[in-house]
């Protein structure tokens, strides 16, 4: 008796002290989030030349554009599990078939979030019209590239076109004569 007892409190300690870190995780994300869109919204504002009293209109028409923005980018994260549970080679046909659904389904989801999207960014352009010029606004809504090496990004090969092997032309390790 003694033992299930220290069980069941142990477990309810536990879980009080999961719920207060996801609370804190939770109010921690909150904080940086809103850190980062007031990095961006200086960073932009920086990038436009904006003057003070372009900057008091720009700010919070600016602030809610981004944040419309993150709550379509949380509910995708939300919707989206992971789609790699099994090789393709050893699903069986109605799982494949279902994967196939699945994807499709996917994909229709994600041309709807573009849309949702894409209708936050005219509503937003719509109100900054009457603040920015139309080179200001296209700024505000061209994307930047991301300067992040390795996700995704080709980059050049150094030394020009053809691919080569370890030692140059010839192969091998020295590349040099035979």
């Amino acid at each position: 008796m003694r033992h299930t007892l220290f069980i069941i409190t142990l477990a309810a300690a536990l879980s009080g002290a999961t719920y207060n870190t996801n609370a804190q995780d939770n109010s921690g994300r909150t904080q940086r989030r809103t850190e980062m869109q007031a990095r961006q919204v200086e960073r932009m504002a920086k990038e436009l030349n904006l003057d003070d009293s372009q900057r008091a209109k720009f700010d919070p028409i600016y602030k809610a554009y981004l944040a419309e923005l993150a709550a379509t980018r949380n509910d995708e994260a939300r919707q989206h599990g992971d789609s790699r549970e099994k090789d393709p080679k050893s699903l069986t046909d109605e799982e494949a078939a279902a994967r196939l659904a699945t994807l499709f389904d996917r994909q229709e989801q994600q041309l709807q979030q573009q849309q949702q999207r894409l209708a936050i960014q005219r509503k937003y352009a719509s109100e900054l019209v009457a603040v920015l010029t139309p080179r200001q606004l296209l700024k505000v809504f061209t994307p930047k590239p991301q300067n992040r090496q390795g996700a995704g990004q080709m980059r050049p090969r150094q030394g020009g076109g053809a691919r080569q092997g370890f030692g140059g032309q010839r192969g091998g390790f020295g590349g040099g004569e035979e």
